[in-house]
C-alpha cells in the first residue's frame, strides 16, 4: 500500500505540543518550590525559604514573584525587616507618611516589586493622591496579573474619585474572580448603592450576606 505520511507535532522547541507542555511542567515546578518555600517562611526557617525560592527562580526566571518571595526571605534571614511588611506595618497604624517611604524604598532595591507599588498605592490613595495612587497600582496591576487585590484597590481608587462607573467595573471583575469574597460583593452592592440602584444593592449585599452574616446590617439600611 502507500507509504503513511506521519506528521510530528511535539516540536519540542517551545512551540506546538510539546513545547506547551514543557512550559505548564516548568510552571507546575515553579510553583511546587513556592509551595516548599512559603513553608519554610512560615515555620521561621528564612534561610531554608531563601535557597527553595532561589531554586524556584533558577525553574521561572521571569516569574517577578519569585525574587520577590526571595528578597523577603533573605531579608528576614539576616535579621533585617522587610520594607513592604514595615510599610504594611505603618499603614496599619495610620502613619501613611512612614508607610510610603518603606514602600518607596522597597521599589529603589527591586522595581518589580508589585506588593511594594500596590502598598504605596493605597496609602498614597489615604493621603488623598489619587493620581500618584492610580499610578502606583497600574504598575502593581502590571507586575501581578492574576492578584485580584489589585483591582480592589484601582476600584477603591476610582470609587473615592467620583467614577462609580470604572469603580463598579473592576469591582464586577474581583467577584468573577473570587466569588466566595463576601468583601467583593459588599463593596459592588455600596457602589450600587451610591449610584441610587437600589434593587440591585440590596441583590448584591445578599450574595455578600450569605457569604458573612455580618452584612445583615447593610441589608436593613437599604
Amino acid at each position: 500500500g502507500r507509504p503513511r505520511r506521519v506528521v510530528r507535532r511535539d516540536r519540542g522547541d517551545g512551540g506546538g505540543i510539546g513545547g506547551g507542555v514543557q512550559l505548564a511542567g516548568t510552571h507546575v515546578a515553579g510553583i511546587a518550590h513556592a509551595g516548599e518555600g512559603a513553608q519554610g517562611r512560615d515555620d521561621g526557617r528564612y534561610a531554608d525559604a531563601t535557597k527553595l525560592y532561589e531554586t524556584w527562580i533558577a525553574v521561572e526566571p521571569n516569574e517577578p514573584r519569585a525574587q520577590q518571595a526571595r528578597n523577603r526571605a533573605k531579608a528576614r534571614s539576616e535579621g533585617r525587616e522587610d520594607e513592604v511588611e514595615a510599610g504594611r506595618a505603618k499603614d496599619r497604624e495610620g502613619d501613611y507618611a512612614a508607610a510610603e517611604v518603606f514602600f518607596t524604598q522597597a521599589i529603589v532595591k527591586d522595581t518589580n516589586n508589585g506588593n511594594a507599588y500596590k502598598g504605596r498605592a493605597t496609602v498614597r490613595r489615604k493621603l488623598g493622591r489619587f493620581d500618584d495612587a492610580l499610578g502606583d497600582i497600574t504598575r502593581a496591576a502590571n507586575l501581578m496579573t492574576d492578584e485580584p487585590g489589585t483591582r480592589s484597590e484601582a476600584a477603591r481608587l476610582y470609587e473615592e474619585k467620583g467614577d462609580l462607573v470604572r469603580s463598579r467595573g473592576l469591582y464586577e471583575k474581583v467577584t468573577m474572580i473570587k466569588p466566595k469574597d463576601s468583601r467583593a460583593w459588599g463593596d459592588l452592592a455600596e457602589i450600587f448603592k451610591k449610584q441610587k440602584k437600589f434593587r440591585k444593592a440590596a441583590f448584591y449585599y445578599g450574595v455578600a450576606y450569605g457569604l458573612d452574616p455580618n452584612y445583615a446590617k447593610n441589608l436593613d439600611h437599604i
